[in-house]
Formats: C-alpha cells, sequence, structure tokens
C-alpha cells in the first residue's frame, strides 16, 4: 500500500507453510513491513475457521509484539 505521494506505508505476504526449519506444517507465517511512522497503527485481522469455537476472528495489533523503543523500530 502507498499513500496518495506514492511512498510505500505497507505490505504484507501470507505464507501457508512455515518458514523456519522444524516447525509443525500447520502453522501459518505472516511476514510484513511498513513505513516506520505507520507501525504503531498496523493490526492484523487473523481469522480461524472451523476451530472448536466456530470461525472466530482475532485482531492482533503489531505494538504488542513489538519493542517499538528498540532503536531497530524507532522512527
Amino acid at each position: 500500500m502507498e499513500d496518495s505521494e506514492g511512498k510505500h506505508l505497507i505490505s504484507a505476504q501470507l505464507q501457508p507453510n512455515p518458514v523456519h526449519h522444524r516447525k509443525p506444517t500447520e502453522i501459518t507465517t505472516v511476514t510484513f513491513s511498513v513505513h516506520p511512522n505507520e507501525l504503531e497503527q498496523c493490526s492484523f485481522l487473523v481469522v480461524c475457521y472451523k476451530s472448536n469455537q466456530g470461525d472466530v476472528g482475532y485482531f492482533l495489533k503489531a505494538k504488542d509484539f513489538l519493542d517499538l523503543k528498540n532503536p531497530v523500530t524507532e522512527k
């Protein structure tokens, strides 16, 4: 996704097979890239179809999984 000026904001890729070796085959990997200014607002909707609780969805905020004060993720 790009802004009105053509600047990269975010992109994501869903990989049905694990990227890391020795992971169970039922694991799905999500990779994404985002402009640092957008990182705090990023979230993912993960939907689990036919789970034990039926079809359920979860909103996962990227900032809950990242240390935004880490120099690697700082703006």
